[in-house]
């Protein structure tokens, strides 16, 4: 079992045997406080000292040092520290990551493995009297809503991520969006590949528009081709001035 990670396990669990249609199933929610993300602390972590109190011992200690205990760059950095109103220690003392596994795709190809979706918990880390579990309960509902309405799918054509392990998962907007500038990038290379064919044939003297075969250009064609797509472009530019003037 320990050489399978979970991420593995629970993919291969999740998706087995469902289809697109199936409802969306969950694993359990997994709290970890905050501190949980920094090593030493992970390491290190005591309920009777928890790691604000740490590092509130630490500036008292390296203040009471001066300079024989600190450097000037540390000092600096302690006089400015807000002690307990510091964000960090805040976080530290107040926020969990709620982590959990979400099968809403069809039964996933080898080597393809479901998200672990995260999302913050504020609720009080080490106090007795603190329900983690409620507090995160309208976060894990405003979280799925989300999910359910913004829709989303495993990407099939997107290549954002270069490990093959990884599963990618769009929204549904993006999705279309993505679906929608293909269309309009295979439009615009047509429309721009008629636009060069065009002057290409009135540049080389070519009896066909379209199909154009090029050999490399002399200095003297290049120069031409240029002094054509300048004409163009003045001429254009004429013409929406003359339609603005008229206007």
């Amino acid at each position: 079992m320990n050489n399978m990670p979970d991420q593995v396990l629970l993919t291969r669990l999740l998706t087995a045997g469902r289809k697109k249609s199936d409802s969306w199933v969950r694993t359990c929610v997994v709290f970890r406080p905050f501190h949980a993300t920094y090593e030493a602390f992970a390491a290190q972590y005591s309920v009777s000292r928890p790691p604000s109190e740490r590092i509130l011992e630490r500036r008292d200690r390296e203040l009471a040092g001066g300079a024989d205990g600190t450097s000037m760059g540390s000092t600096r950095f302690w006089k400015d520290f807000r002690g307990e109103a510091d964000p960090y220690v805040q976080m530290l003392n107040s926020v969990w990551y709620a982590n959990f596994f979400l099968a809403s795709v069809p039964r996933l190809d080898f080597e393809r493995y479901l998200p672990r979706l995260e999302f913050l918990v504020p609720s009080l880390v080490y106090s007795p009297g603190g329900d983690t579990v409620a507090a995160a309960q309208a976060h894990l509902e405003r979280l799925l809503g989300g999910l359910r309405q913004t829709g989303f799918d495993v990407s099939v054509e997107h290549s954002m991520y270069r490990d093959r392990s990884t599963l990618e998962v769009l929204p549904a907007l993006v999705s279309r969006a993505h679906d929608t500038v293909k269309i309009w990038a295979q439009e615009l290379l047509s429309r721009v590949d008629e636009y060069l064919s065009a002057i290409l044939t009135r540049v080389i003297s070519a009896k066909r528009a379209r199909g154009v075969r090029i050999r490399p250009f002399t200095k003297e064609e290049f120069r031409l081709l240029h002094e054509a797509l300048k004409q163009e472009r003045l001429r254009l530019v004429g013409a929406s001035e003359s339609e603005e003037l008229n206007s």
